[in-house]
């Protein structure tokens, strides 16, 4: 149960990831957009999931 409970939550996780970054994500990344507690993972999923290695998209489509 616990394990199919993580899967269903990856694939959660993986469905809020865009496709690609936006074009300003270098430029946030640098003033520490990925870090910054201000920002949702949610919010960092759909703007820049590729540069920010802690968004949580494992594959991104």
């Amino acid at each position: 149960l616990l394990l199919f409970f993580s899967i269903s939550m990856a694939a959660l996780i993986d469905a809020q990831c865009s496709a690609s970054d936006h074009p300003n994500c270098a430029s946030w990344v640098k003033n520490g957009f990925c870090t910054n507690p201000g920002y949702t993972k949610a919010y960092i999923q759909q703007y820049c999931p590729k540069a920010c290695s802690n968004s949580g998209c494992s594959t991104c489509p």
